[in-house]
């Protein structure tokens, strides 16, 4: 048998097999079918016979022959992905067959160029399911009559440095969008969280929300709102939040959501301001403990990272089972990294220490069941060994009673192993403690000594500890097998 003996139905299928591993690229989607189109006559009619079944869109890009892209096929959907430039005319007549257009990706390189594509976009696109355009300093905002205000298609949709203050007004009709997906938003344009709780409110398909602003501080209270009866959004099918910015602006978007799916929350604040008081996130909190109520199991986390890096703080919470694998195929997972980048001058204090201990303390309160534990130092912190005496380490290490095995990396594990025969506030840290793993650039030979030391103290207490340093060789009493922690944030 050979393949020329296959009826028309069988080809159709191996081509839709061949074709699936290529579905979420347009680009690549279209020069699978055409290499199987250019095989010969009838396998292109096969192909051309079922364009709906296979999905088939033309694709043009920078360099695109429009005529010969256009003109050799039937009238198909259309993807294009172009970089702008001011002369750059091909996508804006691409834009104009709007009733074709599929997919849209468009990196807009001048203030000209979106005011050509806004133009070319004040109507209806009603097959247009993936929009993405990212723009440059300074363009123009888009018009609230930005695609006629319907898109009852889509479902992915970004927006980078463009200024859209219509938005929710456009979310309104989106119901069938998934992921959406804001960057680098500016004060030009800005969107108040209640305005945009308005347009999420009725995105009951979307899985993946992406909220980044380009500016560090909240923005004044005048442009803050605060109705008594703000609108709800209850995201049913949510699962990954991640935002940037201020967190004014964080604690009055999340207040007015409830996302009973959600698993995945990525939170970014630039604001470790030694001069300010305490972060508080209240709202967070609750939002937190809103998420998967149903499911409450799923929000105890069990290993914890915290990575202090030049000038930020990143901590992780995740949960893994005893065999250190992470649970479940939507693993919980949170991630919440202050920075000071927005800073003039940077100098690590414990202030920032009292920052981070009230954070985590908040944070903490969601989940007492964190049993691994890793604390890495960046051995070039800021000024870190002259400020080590003045850090509420021990502040922090209280919020761990459960923790049983502990891996100390980079500056602090040396800062750590000099303390531990200083006082008996050691013995009291991490009292479930069973497995202690040191490792650092440092030499912790000179340490050994207290190690060593601090490993009897423990047993003599009750309260056994298995140590392991990666500089030297403990006594063979200290036998250590080492947890697979690692730096995987997701």
């Amino acid at each position: 048998m050979t393949i020329n003996t296959l009826g028309d139905e069988v080809l159709l299928e191996i081509f839709a097999f061949c074709l699936v591993q290529a579905d979420k690229d347009p680009h690549l989607h279209m020069k699978q079918w055409r290499a199987l189109a250019d095989v010969c006559q009838r396998w292109k009619q096969v192909i051309c016979e079922s364009p709906r079944y296979l999905d088939l869109q033309i694709y043009c890009s920078n360099g695109t022959d429009l005529t010969k892209n256009l003109n050799c096929w039937p009238e198909l959907p259309i993807s294009l992905s172009y970089r702008v430039p001011e002369n750059e005319e091909d996508p804006i007549a691409l834009l104009k067959k709007r009733d074709r257009v599929r997919f849209v990706r468009l990196d807009i390189t001048s203030r000209s160029s979106l005011k050509k594509v806004a133009a070319a976009m004040l109507e209806p696109f009603p097959v247009l399911t993936h929009l993405e355009i990212s723009g440059c300093r300074g363009v123009p905002v888009l018009p609230s009559e930005f695609m006629g205000m319907s898109a009852p298609r889509l479902e992915h949709l970004r927006l980078d440095r463009i200024p859209f203050p219509g938005l929710p007004t456009l979310l309104l009709s989106a119901h069938n969008l998934v992921f959406l997906r804001l960057d680098n938003l500016h004060l030009t344009g800005y969107i108040s969280p209640e305005a945009m709780v308005e347009g999420l409110a009725t995105l009951t398909r979307l899985k993946m929300l992406t909220i980044n602003f380009i500016f560090s501080h909240s923005p004044s209270e005048q442009m803050r709102t605060h109705p008594d009866l703000p609108v709800r959004a209850v995201l049913s099918e949510l699962t990954a939040f991640k935002y940037r910015g201020s967190i004014e602006y964080l604690e009055d978007l999340v207040a007015i959501i409830d996302a009973p799916q959600l698993y995945e929350v990525k939170i970014g604040l630039d604001q470790l301001d030694p001069e300010s008081e305490p972060l508080e996130i209240p709202q967070l909190s609750s939002f937190l403990s809103r998420a998967n109520p149903a499911l409450a199991e799923n929000l105890r986390f069990t290993r914890a990272q915290v990575v202090f890096h030049n000038e930020d703080v990143d901590i992780v919470l995740d949960r893994f089972d005893r065999a250190n694998v992470r649970v479940g195929p939507h693993r919980p997972y949170i991630s919440l990294s202050f920075s000071s980048k927005w800073s003039n001058s940077f100098e690590w204090s414990s202030s920032h220490m009292t920052h981070v201990r009230h954070v985590l303390e908040q944070i903490f309160a969601l989940s007492s069941d964190v049993v691994h534990l890793y604390i890495h130092v960046s051995d070039n912190h800021p000024s870190w060994d002259r400020k080590a005496d003045e850090l509420s380490w021990a502040g922090i290490c209280s919020l761990f009673d459960s923790v049983r095995t502990l891996h100390l990396s980079g500056s602090w594990a040396s800062q750590y192993a000099r303390a531990l025969p200083e006082g008996a506030w050691v013995l009291q840290d991490f009292p479930s403690l069973h497995s202690l793993l040191l490792s650092g650039d440092d030499d912790l030979s000179e340490h050994a000594d207290q190690i060593e030391a601090f490993g009897s103290s423990r047993k003599r207490y009750g309260r056994p500890v298995v140590i392991k340093s990666t500089s030297f060789d403990l006594p063979s009493e200290c036998n250590y097998t080492p947890l697979l922690f690692d730096n995987d944030n997701g």
